[in-house]
């Protein structure tokens, strides 16, 4: 099964900031320094400062560091890096314009076109700051996040990182993009703000939640993902759409399974709207209705619907291209078997006081709207932004 895998990219702004930690006070190896073209050292009222420039390579552990140019405030403790800055420990390479590190402060700041790198994972950002006593790495402006173990992309203007509940919060324009494995884009979400928890094992997006996979749209104020499932928990009134068909209810679940959308759950008031053939009925849509919905579509085609708890269907019928009318079904549970986007048989379980089936014939058809007193057709009332043109 291919999984959906948001990684705890930020952890590896953590092992380079300790490797430029331990360039300044009380190392637990010396710092050695192996070449530089020029040395300087000079007292500015009283403080001790050194300067080296040109091809600068220090060298502690099995930790390089090199630059253009180092100044050492000794009486401050502070380490100013500048110039094409590469710090290398061995398993994660840190690039910048510039690296302060600040032992009274215990922080250490990368600037300019900064540039995390591990095996698997890189960081991109304008500045990348670690604080030692928060235990924290926060980064900002054009941040990238990219996983090529599993083609994610995560990007944002601000992110921050905490180490000791390692959790990621991504601010500012967050996008996560997951692409398959032809390089194509799979998935793609964005939100107001994105919460990576323990690793990645869980997600969450927050405010005008947007979700993106093939055809499939989805939109909600809250949004939920558990890698461990490989699903989705989408609240705040979601929304989905898929080709000519819209989903929405309390809460909706959706489970993927090599790629595709296998499985989706509705609770509570859970609906799913359909366009009927707009050559023979055109406006006109089926709607299903209960409050408990379970739709199972592998590789994306429905296949089957079960509804339960006020379970009530609404279809038009379609013979060899002609309309013969509109068929409503009642029940406690109702199992829709389906081949080829039309329905092709119905099963009813239920009560027989609480069960119905009604037929209307064309031009007097009775739909949830008119029993409400409303002349209006079971319209969806929503579109997604990105489909409002479609005819």
């Amino acid at each position: 099964m291919t999984r959906i895998k948001f990684i705890s990219l930020f952890a590896i702004i953590v092992g380079v900031a300790y490797s430029s930690a331990r360039l300044g006070a009380n190392p637990p190896e010396r710092l050695k320094l192996v070449f530089a073209r020029e040395f300087n050292q000079r007292s500015v009222e009283g403080e001790q400062i050194q300067e080296l420039a040109g091809d600068v390579h220090f060298q502690q552990g099995n930790a390089h560091l090199y630059c253009q140019k180092a100044i050492y405030y000794r009486s401050r403790e502070r380490l100013l890096l500048e110039k094409r800055v590469k710090i290398d420990d061995g398993t994660k390479i840190l690039l910048a314009d510039f690296v302060t590190y600040d032992g009274r402060l215990k922080y250490e700041e990368a600037r300019g076109h900064v540039k995390i790198i591990d095996s698997v994972q890189t960081l991109n950002a304008d500045k990348v700051i670690f604080y030692e006593i928060e235990d924290k790495a926060i980064a900002d402006q054009n941040v990238k996040i990219t996983d090529t173990a599993n083609s994610v992309i995560l990007t944002g203007g601000h992110a921050e990182y905490f180490r000791s509940i390692d959790s990621i919060h991504v601010t500012i324009d967050p996008v996560m993009t997951k692409l398959d494995s032809s390089g194509k884009l799979d998935i793609r979400i964005t939100g107001k703000a994105m919460t990576l928890i323990e690793n990645g094992a869980r997600a969450l997006v927050k405010e005008n939640v947007r979700i993106n996979k093939d055809s499939t749209e989805a939109h909600c104020g809250e949004a939920e993902y558990i890698r461990e499932l490989n699903k989705f928990i989408l609240r705040d009134q979601p929304h989905v759409w898929q080709k000519r068909q819209e989903l929405f209810g309390d809460t909706i679940e959706i489970y993927i399974k090599d790629q595709f959308l296998e499985q989706v759950h509705v609770s509570g008031n859970a609906n799913i709207i359909s366009d009927v053939d707009s050559l023979i009925l055109p406006h006109r849509k089926d709607r299903l209705s209960g409050q408990r919905m379970e739709i199972f579509s592998p590789e994306n085609e429905i296949e089957k619907i079960i509804i339960e708890n006020q379970a009530t269907s609404w279809y038009h019928v379609v013979e060899d291209g002609s309309y013969k009318g509109l068929n409503k079904v009642i029940g406690d549970k109702l199992s829709l078997f389906i081949a080829g986007n039309e329905i092709k048989r119905i099963l009813i379980e239920s009560n027989p006081s609480v069960s119905s089936g009604i037929f209307y014939p064309p031009g007097h058809e009775k739909y949830p709207e008119d029993e409400k007193g409303t002349k209006a057709a079971p319209e969806s009332g929503r579109r997604p932004p990105s489909r409002e043109k479609e005819s």
